[in-house]
């Protein structure tokens, strides 16, 4: 049987209580409390940001390997053998240096022949034009640097 309390005893040590508080005083905290409290808070987030990167690590990682392991299951269920495998992955890289030959060998002879084709009052104006522009861009970004605060690059 839960007991009943009278609302003038609950009155009047409720006045009690309030009477308590208005007499005590405010508790200060320590000296220096603020201080250590935001580098806690610093240490805290510092380490609340390292262990995300490293889930975010630990899970690129496995999405890696399954995807990895997925690919070489379809690699190895197509052919009979390692060996197979093997000099598929040859005749593979074989195939892309022959192609990776061809356009450096295309562009090459692009290289050789364009500048002919040219005057070279054209690659003068268009050297200085591109010059220009880069200086124009150095420039701006010095200026928003200088705005933003940044002294010296």
């Amino acid at each position: 049987m839960k007991p009943r309390y009278d609302q003038t005893q609950l009155d009047s040590a409720w006045k009690e209580i309030e009477k308590e508080i208005k007499i005590s005083q405010e508790v200060h905290p320590k000296a220096g409390f603020v201080n250590r409290f935001k580098t806690r808070l610093a240490e805290h987030r510092i380490l609340v940001e390292r262990r995300e990167a490293y889930r975010v690590a630990i899970l690129n990682t496995f999405v890696a390997a399954v995807l990895l392991g997925m690919i070489l299951i379809q690699i190895f269920s197509a052919y009979d053998s390692p060996g197979d495998v093997f000099l598929a992955l040859v005749a593979s890289f074989s195939k892309v240096w022959v192609y990776i030959q061809m356009v450096f060998g295309i562009i090459l002879s692009f290289g050789r022949t364009f500048p002919r084709l040219i005057p070279i009052s054209w690659w003068t104006s268009t050297m200085a034009a591109i010059g220009g522009m880069v200086l124009v861009w150095i420039s701006s970004i010095k200026n928003s640097l200088q705005r933003a605060g940044v002294r010296s690059i």
